[in-house]
């Protein structure tokens, strides 16, 4: 069975520039910075959304929201690269959120398509987004 952390490594290793959102630019020194809400969206998806027992969480670092999901003992979060040392006072002052939309974002169905087309693996969460995103459009390099 994949863990969290793994499904969590797995989203890392697939954000690219063109998921940033317009107001980031990438940064070649730390290229996961920017990707928070996405790759937080993306794993919450992934790992079955309100069924998984994870809270979304946020607060602010770097003058931005920064993102992430959190469980009974557990911090997930795809982008800590960049928080550094000031990930524990960042997650020491996060409150719970939703997400910003009812169904995942356009930019967080790009990350989802990639996921599913590189680890297949038929699970019940995959199954269900997958069926999720055949009714959300494909446009590429959307907010």
């Amino acid at each position: 069975m994949i863990t969290p952390f793994e499904v969590c490594r797995r989203v890392t290793a697939l954000l690219t520039p063109d998921l940033l959102a317009p107001k980031f630019q990438h940064d070649p020194a730390c290229p996961v910075r920017g990707h928070c809400y996405v790759a937080s969206e993306a794993l919450w998806w992934l790992l079955g959304a309100g069924a998984s027992g994870l809270s979304v969480k946020y607060g602010r670092f770097d003058g931005a929201n920064h993102w992430w999901l959190e469980g009974r003992r557990i911090i997930l979060d795809p982008t800590a690269a960049q928080l550094g040392e000031h990930a524990s006072r960042v997650y020491a002052r996060g409150r719970s959120c939703g997400f910003l939309t009812k169904q995942p974002s356009t930019r967080t169905c790009i990350l989802l398509r990639r996921y599913l087309d590189k680890y297949p693996e038929d699970t019940a969460a995959t199954r269900v987004l997958r069926e999720l995103l055949t009714d959300q459009p494909q446009t590429e390099g959307a907010t």
